[in-house]
């Protein structure tokens, strides 16, 4: 055995370590909002909440790798999301549908939100869902997350616009009510 395979071998018995004796993290469920989905194993938690067009969703996705940060991570899953896009005909330009947001901190994890359009439909009839994702990790077990609260789909026009086409997202109607909803939710995820 190589030494470069001795360093991975050791790295995973070190987060296998850390993720046993780390506190777990909960993630609160908006009200009214009904878990459809709620699935957890050695690699990863899924939580799936829906109430109406809208969706709350938490992923731990993996620990980092060594040298990895959250912003190496964060690139990664937009990499990842680039080349498996379903609808990828609808996208003039991938990076114009996922954009940086904002900073958040609630005084056990930091966030980085960024705000995606998702499409479907057909160019004459454009469906968009907005959504607004706060990448994290949990710094006790080294462990990527992602939560994540999304409306639609509706239909693309002067109500409701593409990420590109608007000037202000702190003015935009859906952005408004994904960040009050995400913050909620961030404002409340804690250790138990």
């Amino acid at each position: 055995m190589n030494n470069e395979n001795i360093e991975k071998l050791l790295n995973v018995a070190d987060q296998a370590s850390k993720a046993e004796n780390s506190r777990e993290v909960f993630v609160p469920i908006l009200d009214d909002f009904e878990v459809v989905e709620n699935k957890k194993d050695s690699n990863r938690t899924i939580l799936v909440a829906v109430k109406n067009n809208t969706l709350e969703q938490y992923i731990t996705d993996g620990f980092l790798l060594p040298g990895e940060t959250l912003d190496t991570r964060i690139e990664k899953v937009k990499e990842d999301l680039k080349k498996n896009i379903p609808n990828k005909e609808l996208y003039d330009n991938f990076d114009n549908y996922i954009t940086y947001y904002e900073d958040y901190n609630n005084y056990t994890f930091y966030f980085k939100v960024y705000a995606q359009d998702i499409l479907a439909g057909t160019e004459e009839k454009l469906l968009c869902t907005k959504q607004l994702t706060g990448y994290f990790v949990n710094p006790e077990r080294n462990e990527f997350c992602q939560i994540s609260v999304a409306a639609g789909p509706y239909v693309v026009d002067n109500q409701h616009k593409l990420l590109q086409d608007i000037d202000n997202l702190e003015t935009d109607e859906t952005i408004i009510g994904l960040t009050k909803a995400l913050e909620l939710i961030m404002d409340n995820i804690t250790y138990y």
